[in-house]
């Protein structure tokens, strides 16, 4: 083993061990804002074409898949007898939920390094993941760029040829993105290592996975975050509206939602 493969397998265990922790916490979160922020997500999807042309039996997997009530729900919208679920996750805590509760296929894994056959999977989508990777640097911990880099490759690769990835991230223009600082620094945030995206910097990172047909969207902070994040960013936005810069405006909000397709 490699020094880089013996990083990426601390980390794992590392996440593995956060993700176990904050997924024990969430099994009495309120259920029906829980709902709330995946009905917002669907219709995010649902928008940049993210179940079109699904065929009957279509393989749809959520890496990052928590207690899996995300893809439950889009299953159940979207019709069960078109989609198999499938969840993956690093946390064996949010898998045994996930089976139990939520009656998914689960599998045990790392998205770096997919447990699933290539060119076997017609979509693919995460809720906040590859964020959280990271690497040692000089002063602090610094995001993995290539470590995303190659979970996005190892989507495409498990992708069928036309199939469709999204990936849900918190943006770097927003004011979550404080009140995420502020809550590390007052040692109040569980979630490990977090790096918030521009929405241009996440999809070129996307682009060097292997994906085409980017596109994107921005969606407010929903129900179960603290209600100031939206107060602030529509505050931005009309300051950034005044100042002329429309397309700030435009990208302003607590998360943006990116598709990419495998061709």
């Amino acid at each position: 083993m490699n020094s880089r493969e013996e990083s990426s397998g601390k980390l794992t265990e590392e996440l593995a061990n956060i993700w176990d922790n904050v997924y024990e916490k969430k099994i009495s979160i309120d259920h029906i804002k829980r709902r709330e922020k995946h009905l917002l997500y669907y219709d995010t999807l649902s928008q940049l074409g993210f179940f079109n042309n699904l065929q009957d039996n279509a393989i749809v997997v959520q890496g990052g898949c928590g207690h899996g009530s995300a893809v439950r729900l889009m299953v159940d919208l979207e019709n069960q007898s078109r989609i198999v679920p499938i969840g993956i996750d690093i946390s064996r805590k949010a898998l045994s939920t996930a089976k139990a509760h939520n009656s998914l296929d689960v599998l045990e894994g790392d998205i770096s390094s997919l447990p699933l056959a290539s060119n076997s999977v017609d979509r693919f989508f995460e809720v906040g993941v590859v964020e959280h990777f990271y690497r040692e640097g000089i002063l602090i911990p610094r995001v993995d760029r290539p470590l995303i880099v190659k979970s996005f490759q190892e989507t495409t690769r498990v992708l069928k040829r036309g199939g469709i990835a999204a990936f849900i991230q918190p943006s770097n223009l927003s004011f979550g993105m404080i009140e995420h600082k502020v809550r590390d620094y007052m040692r109040i945030w569980d979630m490990g290592f977090q790096e918030d995206f521009f929405i241009e910097d996440f999809s070129q990172l996307m682009e060097l996975g292997g994906f085409e047909n980017i596109k994107y969207s921005v969606i407010p902070a929903s129900g179960d975050l603290p209600k100031i994040i939206n107060v602030m960013d529509s505050v931005a936005i009309i300051l950034a509206r005044l100042f002329g810069l429309a397309k700030v405006a435009d990208n302003i909000g607590m998360f943006f939602v990116v598709t990419g397709s495998k061709i």
